[in-house]
């Protein structure tokens, strides 16, 4: 039977006298230093990355702006303020924003819904007890909440689809 050889064990520095810690703390000193020269080439090496990103897709940015402000504007003219083409189509949601006065809101939540209060109002869940009724917001005991204006606001998403290879190149 073969022999393992043993690898023989890696003796490690000890620090005994002022001399070698002298050394080491030179070598520290050493690594420090490296690691700072890292650390500023790193930070230049950002900010021309982050010049270069910007530079590269500033156009593009204005490129999509552009073409959504056009989707935008004919989206405008259609009856169901809608676009659905084969290339995309645009999406509107109408998201409901509720401007909250605590002065007037925490008393009412205090008296009718106690579960609901940390020591703020636990809007989550107290927004899901509220109906908006012409920008008034309704609990579900048909009372009117101080403290609540409902705002309905709109945004619109686009979403082009992904092109297929060769598909809508021009030749």
């Amino acid at each position: 039977m073969d022999e393992i050889k043993e690898a023989p064990e890696k003796q490690t520095f000890v620090i005994d006298d002022d001399n070698k810690a002298n050394w080491a703390f030179r070598k520290l000193a050493e690594v420090k230093q490296e690691l700072d020269i890292k650390a500023q080439q790193k930070a230049g090496f950002d900010e021309q990355t982050k010049e270069w990103y910007e530079s590269e897709t500033k156009p593009l940015k204005e490129s999509q702006d552009y073409f959504e402000q056009l989707i935008e504007q004919y989206r405008q003219t259609q009856p169901d303020g809608k676009v659905k083409v084969p290339a995309g189509y645009t999406s509107l949601r109408h998201a409901k924003q509720y401007q909250r006065e605590p002065s007037k809101l925490l008393p009412f939540v205090e008296k009718n819904y106690p579960d609901l209060l940390k020591k703020d109002i636990k809007w989550a869940d107290f927004k899901k007890q509220l109906t908006d009724y012409d920008g008034v917001a309704i609990d579900q005991n048909g009372e009117k909440v101080p403290g609540i204006t409902v705002i309905e606001k709109e945004s619109v998403s686009y979403h082009p689809n992904k092109l297929e290879s060769g598909l809508y190149e021009e030749k």
